[in-house]
């Protein structure tokens, strides 16, 4: 009995990726042989390219950091002007902090006087 196996054929995205490892692995030999040619043993040379590979990736990642630390002080700052904004509007041009309810508060259960500097509580003996 014949059995078949499903082969799919390889997309696009694939192809591209093998021709850029292709790519890439004939580019370090290249390197290597030529390291190779001006007196360099050939372990130094494989040592040397590996070292060039992990300074690429610090660098890239070393950007990528700062990018994404970037963006995110963007973000926070459009994000507390947008609110400023939005609470100027609904009181005036004035903004105001909101009042708390202490009688509210008293009532949670996570409430203690110490935390919040308030008067001295019944429920609470020191």
């Amino acid at each position: 009995m014949a059995t078949t196996t499903f082969t799919p054929r390889a997309g696009i995205l694939f192809r591209l990726a093998r021709w850029g490892g292709r790519t890439l692995a004939r580019g370090e030999r290249k390197a290597a042989g030529a390291l190779v040619s001006v007196g360099l043993t050939q372990k130094g040379a494989k040592a040397l390219v590996w070292v060039i590979k992990f300074a690429i990736l610090a660098g890239l990642l070393f950007v990528a950091f700062w990018l994404a630390l970037l963006i995110g002080i963007v973000y926070l700052v459009a994000t507390e002007k947008t609110r400023h904004q939005d609470d100027a509007a609904e009181v005036g041009e004035q903004f105001e902090w909101r009042s708390v309810d202490m009688t509210r508060m008293r009532r949670k259960i996570w409430y203690h006087p110490d935390i919040f500097n308030d008067d001295p509580d019944p429920r609470f003996e020191d």
